[in-house]
Parts: structure tokens; C-alpha cells; sequence
């Protein structure tokens, strides 16, 4: 892994190099005195000033070259003598398949891609599987009419789960639709507002469209 740095042009002709990351669990005070180490010991004698601006913005660590030197050897000589430029060392053991196994980064995120679709896939097919049967967008068909005539002390509505035929026979809905209806709260079933309903019905339906195309084209619109 390398830090990232860039050269700038002074005046006079002299040149700096500003880095502004550092790789991964490199500490920046450890970097600078390693730095500063360099230019004593006489490895690195290009360097005229070294400073740190790091701010809330962001990190800036300033080396400052003598007039005459080469940034880019300079840079060079960075990677090659501190952290600036270090190597890393992972593991990536997962499960794939339902087995172990280490895989390479391209290919952990292979997985992670293909593992979102199939995600996404289940959730909008059982977002259509319920619009198809009524589950939804049948229920809310005939609910807009419910608040005037399924009172909360009516007996029908008060049996419940156990008395769902009265609800059925008494308002000519639909085994899904009187479920829908019993498995509400008395107190939502009194206060159902139509125009939430209609909006929610709306909703559902303009929302159709879209989940099936995405079932439908699969993996090619992930590419």
C-alpha cells in the first residue's frame, strides 16, 4: 500500500512534496521522525525543511527539497526507506457456498455483489408475490369503504380470527380482504382515513412497474 503524495512548484525554483493520506495503521508522528531520521543519518539530504499542516481539513505533511533536487528521487527514496509505501497482510477466509475458503479481494466483492442481488431479487419477488395474490393491493381495494361500516363494537369484527365468515357474507369481501381487516387493531380499523389509503393504494401500484423489471432483467443490471 502507498500513500498518497503530490509534488508543487515554489519559487525560486524549488520543489515540495505533500502527502496527504498514508497507508493503512501507519501513524503519522512515527512517519514524520522517520523522516526527519533519514535527513540526519544523511540518507535523504535533498530535504530543506519538514513540517506538518495537517488541519480539520485534512492531512498535509510539507517536505520542503533543496533547490537543485529531484522531487521525483526524492519520493522514491520516501517509499523505499519509511511506511510510505508498506505492504499489508490479510486473510480473507469467508463462507462460501457454505464452506470455508480464502479468496482473493476481487473476488470477496464478487460474492458481496451476487449476495446484494440475490437479496434484492427475494425482496421484490415477494413484494410481487403478494401484489399478485391480493395480499396488498386486492386488500386495499375495498378498504376505503371499511370506516363508515366496520364499527369497532360491530360482532362481526369483534369475534376476530375465529368469526371471519360474518365479515366475509356482510360486506362481499374476499377470504384475503377480511383477514386483512381482522388482523388490524380496533382502534386503526375506527380511525382509517381514506385518503391515506387511497395514497398508500398508489403507491403500491405505481411501485408494480419497477419491481418487475428488476426481476425480470436479473443479473445484467448489475453490469
Amino acid at each position: 500500500m502507498r500513500g498518497m503524495a503530490h509534488i508543487e512548484e515554489l519559487r525560486g525554483g524549488r520543489f515540495a512534496i505533500i502527502i496527504t493520506e498514508i497507508p493503512y495503521q501507519v501513524n503519522k508522528s512515527s512517519l514524520i521522525e522517520r523522516i526527519a531520521d533519514l535527513v540526519r543519518e544523511g540518507k535523504i539530504d535533498a530535504i530543506s525543511d519538514l513540517r506538518d499542516e495537517s488541519d480539520r481539513r485534512g492531512m498535509s505533511i510539507v517536505i520542503e527539497l533543496k533547490r537543485g533536487a529531484q522531487p521525483r528521487q526524492v519520493l522514491n527514496q520516501l517509499y523505499k526507506f519509511t511506511a510510505l509505501q508498506s505492504t499489508f497482510g490479510v486473510q480473507l477466509l469467508a463462507l462460501v457456498d457454505g464452506e470455508p475458503r480464502y479468496i482473493t479481494l476481487k473476488r470477496s466483492l464478487q460474492i458481496f455483489v451476487e449476495h446484494r442481488l440475490e437479496v434484492i431479487t427475494r425482496r421484490r419477488n415477494t413484494s410481487l408475490k403478494k401484489r399478485a395474490t391480493g395480499a396488498r393491493a386486492g386488500g386495499f381495494d375495498d378498504r376505503p369503504r371499511q370506516p363508515g361500516r366496520c364499527h369497532p363494537d360491530h360482532p362481526a369484527v369483534a369475534r376476530r380470527r375465529n368469526r371471519q365468515n360474518p365479515v366475509i357474507d356482510r360486506f362481499k369481501l374476499t377470504d384475503i380482504q377480511a383477514q386483512a381487516i381482522l388482523d388490524m387493531q380496533l382502534r386503526r380499523l375506527a380511525a382509517l382515513e381514506r385518503q391515506k389509503i387511497e395514497d398508500e393504494q398508489k403507491k403500491c401500484s405505481a411501485a408494480s412497474p419497477s419491481s418487475r423489471s428488476c426481476c425480470l432483467t436479473g443479473k445484467s443490471s448489475w453490469k
